[in-house]
């Protein structure tokens, strides 16, 4: 077989040319820490770790996500827990008023107090995070959650109750906040019923406002109210008597009655009914339909009574229960909330312990896969060298060859 002198030459340059981009390829493996820059140089690894880098990414976002969130979550908290003691202050001045025994000064003084802890209220409702955005405004961030009607003199809630639910892993979201739709504007204000008598006069005073509330909750008919109605039917006889029937004239089962006499309270599902008229008489019992007042009008309502110099006792008792009453139900829902941001706190703490466990081991994986082995790349490195000197070793002595050295 012949070889020509061409042959030779490229066969030699092309040996020297491979053997110069392997050193090259391993060298920048071992500069740059990459095992391939190209999909061709390994079609699955180079897959496989792009997978890998796209969940790390997400991965990361979601870590950022859950430390926003717990940010945000407890600032909202703070706000609450404020809130919460101010209404505290709240509950315990109009139990001091409640006992009758304070001066028109005291209660002059009294009224001060409340119109600060007003006024720190609507501070806290209206607060801002570190964005500058409303906290309890929903999805109205740049709108005041709460402000004062000067039509009405009534406080009223401006923003919505939508809130953000933030991914912080593949299946888990979390609320991001909360409205004050949902934690001040939704409070109920107390049950209350009113008398209406065929002849003579009656009063209705709820007594025992928790029995109230739950038959009120039971029997208020939100489709019908009027089916909602009681009657109490008196007949005269030896002794007077009276019965409680339903809306439809229907007794009570079990039958409620006994002995009827004027002025003389009966007693009923936490009220107490007193009625002045004459035996033969009917009067009707109606529930009022359930409202719902949040925490500021009624600190303007017991401010506004505490100030007023002519009212008595007895014309303060009722407001005094209504706000005795909103108080205690927007202490429940600001409790509510907490208990419920804390729950979101725990998930977020222990979901994102499980990201950061992911990510190291994802990292790994990552590494694995495209990082360079240094110690492999090494000795492949030293490998390739002598390959390349023996290729040039080579190439020097047959370029040498010459039939005139045998000449």
């Amino acid at each position: 077989m012949r070889i020509s002198t061409n042959q030779i030459f490229y066969a030699s340059t092309a040996n020297m040319a491979s053997s110069t981009s392997n050193i090259v390829k391993t060298q920048h493996q071992l500069t740059s820490g990459e095992r391939f820059q190209l999909a061709s140089e390994d079609p699955t690894g180079f897959a496989k770790t792009n997978r890998l880098s796209e969940v790390i990414e997400a991965n990361k976002q979601y870590i950022k996500n859950s430390t926003l969130v717990t940010g945000g979550l407890s600032v909202e908290e703070s706000t609450l827990d404020k809130i919460q003691r101010a209404i505290d202050r709240a509950r315990v001045l109009a139990i001091a008023v409640n006992n009758g025994t304070l001066s028109a000064q005291e209660r002059a003084s009294t009224a001060t107090e409340v119109e600060g802890l007003q006024s720190e209220i609507y501070d806290l409702m209206n607060a801002r995070n570190a964005s500058g955005d409303f906290i309890f405004s929903g999805s109205q961030s740049g709108t005041q959650a709460f402000a004062k009607n000067p039509a009405t003199g009534r406080y009223e809630f401006q923003g919505d109750g939508v809130t953000n639910q933030i991914q912080i892993s593949p299946s888990v979201f979390v609320q991001q906040g909360d409205s004050g739709l949902d934690i001040f504007e939704k409070v109920p204000a107390r049950y209350t019923a009113n008398g209406v008598p065929s002849a003579g006069s009656i009063t209705v005073e709820i007594t025992a406002q928790e029995q109230f509330d739950n038959y009120h909750k039971g029997s208020y008919d939100f489709a019908n109210p009027s089916a909602s109605r009681l009657n109490i039917v008196t007949t005269a006889g030896t002794p007077d008597t009276f019965i409680i029937q339903d809306a439809a004239g229907v007794p009570l089962s079990p039958a409620v009655g006994g002995n009827y006499v004027p002025g003389e309270a009966i007693s009923f599902a936490g009220m107490k009914i007193t009625m002045n008229g004459a035996a033969g008489t009917t009067a009707q019992i109606n529930l009022d339909p359930p409202r719902n007042e949040n925490v500021l009008n009624h600190l303007e309502d017991f401010k506004n009574a505490l100030l007023n110099p002519t009212i008595v006792q007895a014309d303060l008792q009722p407001i005094l229960k209504d706000v005795s009453v909103g108080f205690k139900n927007t202490a429940d829902s600001v409790l509510g909330v907490i208990g419920q941001i804390g729950s979101r706190i725990n998930t977020m703490k222990r979901v994102e312990a499980s990201n950061t466990s992911f990510d190291i081991l994802n990292q790994e994986a990552r590494a694995g896969l495209s990082e360079t082995d240094y110690a492999e790349a090494s000795a492949k490195l030293a490998q390739q060298e002598m390959a390349m000197q023996v290729a040039y070793s080579t190439f020097n002595k047959v370029t040498s060859l010459s039939l005139f050295d045998y000449v």
